[in-house]
């Protein structure tokens, strides 16, 4: 199954970020792609590199270097089968759409 990973952002990205999931998730849903969150916030990125100050439970993976990973491993598209082009393409679509939004957002929150 493909998957979709989104990204937890920090302050005033974030509600764009938070109101914009449900719609990703209710069309991935409906194309049979899974998503999945990672937080990649200055706070999860910080919590993520000092992991002997924390408790258990406030231990969490370093999402940042996670999706970095991800990322060399699709440079070649080439080199990748149909299903992961698929991923990537839909993938990079969402983002698209999703800077889209925030531009529009931001223009009509400057003309106010």
């Amino acid at each position: 199954m493909s998957k979709i990973i989104y990204t937890h952002t920090d302050e005033a990205p974030a509600l764009a970020t938070y109101s914009f999931l449900p719609i990703i998730e209710a069309f991935a849903g409906a194309a049979g792609v899974s998503v999945e969150t990672r937080d990649i916030s200055l706070a999860g990125r910080v919590l993520s590199n000092f992991p002997e100050n924390l408790t258990e439970e406030q231990i969490q993976a370093d999402a940042l270097s996670e999706l970095s990973e991800l990322t060399l491993q699709f440079r070649n598209l080439k080199q990748l089968s149909q299903s992961y082009k698929q991923a990537v393409t839909t993938s990079l679509t969402i983002h698209l759409i999703r800077l889209m939004i925030l531009k529009k957002i931001s223009r009509s929150d400057t003309t106010r």
